[in-house]
């Protein structure tokens, strides 16, 4: 209505106000004439479409199990506790003894029966014998090794008393 040209005044409503014309949504976009493609624009979009090939997808969804390189040596391993548990308990269980090996499952003594046990949940764990009593502990990080009885005492240097444990002691 305010771009409509009044007779009795011979401009716009617009004009008046504005002192200028306003510009119509229709005349933003300027009517180009467009040519008829050419044959080799054709030729030439013909070829290049012929040459897009589809990307290459991928599966994000398949599960990735991560398996340690060391079990396929080690002599005893951690079971994964797969139970819903209480704050702040251990994931695994264990160290427990190998008795024999396959390609997906490992039969594991527990408790002086043999259990088979996917490798996806277990973890190697890493032991050593002591030479005096024979008797195997573990090394790995999720557990703490428990220290040798005989062991000295130090003292450090605010006055905490300590134990070294038998492989760290100075020969």
């Amino acid at each position: 209505m305010r771009t409509a040209v009044k007779e009795d005044l011979q401009s716009s409503v617009a004009e008046l106000v504005y002192g200028a014309t306003l510009r119509l949504p229709g005349e933003f976009f300027v009517e180009s004439k467009t040519s008829n493609p050419s044959h080799e624009f054709i030729s030439d979009l013909r070829k290049v479409m012929a040459q897009i090939r589809p990307t290459p997808t991928s599966n994000h969804a398949r599960p990735y199990t991560f398996v340690q390189k060391d079990l396929a040596t080690c002599t005893h391993v951690f079971v994964r506790i797969d139970a819903v548990k209480p704050p702040l308990s251990h994931p695994f269980d264990g160290p427990y003894r190998v008795l024999r090996r396959r390609k997906k499952v490992f039969v594991v003594d527990i408790n002086g029966k043999p259990s088979p046990i996917s490798i996806d949940r277990l973890k190697a764990a890493f032991v050593h014998c002591n030479e005096d009593d024979n008797t195997t502990q573990s090394t790995d990080i999720s557990r703490t090794t428990p220290t040798v009885p005989d062991s000295p005492v130090y003292a450090t240097r605010s006055g905490r008393r300590v134990r070294i444990p038998r492989q760290y002691w100075k020969v």
